[in-house]
């Protein structure tokens, strides 16, 4: 397998290693590389005998107090960016403690793509939001849910790494062992657990930020979707009462063409030749029509169904 080998000094080098080889080179169990090496595995800051193994998803490393070892160079983002910016920055910053240097690095790199990442959603969420007020069709509402669910897996990654940071700063025995640099002696170990605890606290800090910022987001979505589902409610609710309405106008009018039918059968009744009783049947059928439809007509306003 390929991976990238950054020195204290900022010089990269690709190299093709064996896990087997790498975890002896590291004195470490080949079980304690799982992180790094394979992809489905929570995120995870671990202090492991003279090293840190970090996972931050794209971001997968083993960190020493010499050297670091970047495994995923599939990944064009951390190929052609997150190396060469690492690099950089080792070589500008080559005074402080090697490892703490890396380990800010990372965290804050992964703290400004979360961040990007959320804001290019927001923007993107937000405008379906406003188009979908007046224009829940179909499409909108697939889109919204498709949304919905990157926004949930989104926000499950970003607790992942809150939960990993906040693990090591709970764990004063790991806080200690993350500073590879220097001696166990009393004074150095305290100072550097507190630069330990401040590089941790400041992502966390930022973590916590766009995880509060994520369920915000989910909390529009769902005021949207109850809003939609108010919408469809009451417009289903306007088409039945049109259905009911129009069934009572049929039933009226079938009357109408029962009375009609009755004076249109073919038996002899003395009135097919007269005048005036055709005059008052299509009177008298005009009236009832009239009344019967005021009185359904009333008779709704009450109910409130129209």
């Amino acid at each position: 397998m390929k991976i990238i080998e950054i020195n204290n000094e900022g010089v990269p080098r690709e190299r093709n290693i064996l896990r087997k080889t790498l975890a002896a080179e590291l004195e470490i169990h080949l079980r304690d590389l799982r992180p790094v090496f394979i992809s489905k595995q929570v995120a995870t800051i671990t202090p492991r005998n003279g090293t840190i193994i970090l996972n931050f998803g794209s971001i997968k490393m083993i960190i020493t107090s010499k050297k670091v070892f970047l495994s995923n160079l599939e990944e064009k983002s951390i190929r052609d960016k997150f190396i060469p910016e690492l690099c950089l920055a080792i070589q500008e910053n080559n005074t402080e403690l090697f490892e703490f240097l890396v380990l800010e690095f990372s965290l804050n790199y992964k703290v400004k793509k979360s961040k990007t990442k959320f804001i290019n959603t927001e923007r993107q969420v937000q405008q379906l939001l406003v188009k979908i007020q007046t224009d829940f069709t179909e499409k909108n509402l697939a889109s919204l849910l498709q949304w919905k669910k990157k926004i949930s897996r989104f926000k499950i990654n970003v607790e992942e790494n809150e939960a990993a940071a906040l693990e090591v700063m709970e764990n004063e025995a790991e806080l200690a062992d993350l500073y590879l640099s220097l001696n166990h002696n009393t004074s150095e170990e305290d100072s550097n657990t507190e630069e330990a605890e401040s590089i941790l606290e400041s992502f966390l800090e930022q973590i916590e930020d766009v995880s509060h910022k994520l369920s915000r987001l989910e909390d529009d979505i769902d005021d949207t979707q109850e809003i939609i589902t108010l919408n469809l409610s009451n417009r289903r609710n306007s088409i039945i009462q049109f259905d009911l309405f129009a069934t009572v106008l049929t039933g009226i009018l079938a009357v109408l063409t029962l009375i009609t039918g009755i004076f249109g059968m073919n038996i002899k009744n003395n009135v097919e030749s007269s005048h005036e009783i055709f005059v008052w049947l299509v009177e008298g059928m005009i009236v009832l029509f009239v009344v019967l439809f005021v009185g359904a007509w009333l008779l709704f306003r009450k109910k409130k169904l129209i």
